[in-house]
């Protein structure tokens, strides 16, 4: 399993279209995220763990970590 590495992002950048995972067809998890995407807007200041799920077709599962950190200006 895999995720794509860590971002950075502004607090007034537009949101991010998080790709890049292996294997697809999970989830995406966390604070500012909805669906695939992730508005900083919407997320804390500073660190932003964001979590990848996958569960297989006979129930198991496994996740992955990336860390988007948000600046204010």
């Amino acid at each position: 399993m895999t995720c794509p590495g860590d971002l950075n992002a502004c607090v007034n950048d537009a949101v991010i279209t998080l790709g890049g995972e292996s294997p697809l067809g999970g989830t995406w998890s966390g604070t500012g995220v909805s669906g695939n995407s992730f508005d900083p807007a919407a997320a804390d200041i500073g660190a932003n763990t964001v979590t990848y799920t996958y569960t297989n077709n006979i129930g198991c599962s496994n996740s992955c970590q990336l860390t988007i950190t948000v600046d204010d200006d």
